[in-house]
């Protein structure tokens, strides 16, 4: 691959979860889609968005430079990015039935992504950070997962 300084490509996470959609996704969507929903009962649900969370890079050791110039440098940086899915209860469960449904649907979420290592220099399998119920109101629950996993910049500076 091509050297790169760009932040983790969450496209990528989104074409995993697309291509099929878990359990009954209507879609997958970015950032974009997720900022312009001004109301919970907006969301087209069920869906889910990712979101670049962080990236906090990992010291590289320097070695000698020479004043004035630009050495080659490469860092790994540790990712992190949510996946917000908005879940609605379309069948007025209750009790264990809801329960049931919301946690089938974060499995079905989860699923592809637990080991799933992107296809980026350095990257190791994304791991869960932790889950939220991040709002809930008259039937519309909106469930956020962390997820974790790294990536390598590089300015692709010849020696």
């Amino acid at each position: 691959m091509a050297a790169s300084t760009q932040p983790f490509d969450v496209g990528l996470v989104i074409a995993r979860l697309s291509s099929p959609l878990p359990g009954t996704l209507k879609m997958v969507a970015g950032s974009a889609d997720f900022a312009a929903i001004t109301l919970l009962r907006n969301f087209p649900a069920p869906c889910a968005y990712v979101l670049l969370a962080r990236e906090r890079a990992k010291p590289a050791a320097t070695g000698s430079n020479i004043p004035g110039t630009q050495s080659r440098r490469q860092q790994i940086v540790t990712v992190t990015f949510g996946v917000v899915m908005a879940l609605r209860n379309y069948r007025q469960l209750e009790g264990d039935a809801l329960r049931n449904e919301l946690r089938d649907q974060i499995a079905a979420v989860r699923a592809p992504l637990l080991g799933w290592t992107p296809p980026l220099p350095c990257a190791i399998g994304c791991e869960l950070v932790q889950g939220d119920l991040t709002d809930y109101d008259a039937g519309m629950a909106l469930w956020t997962d962390q997820w974790r996993t790294q990536h390598a910049i590089d300015n692709g500076v010849s020696p």
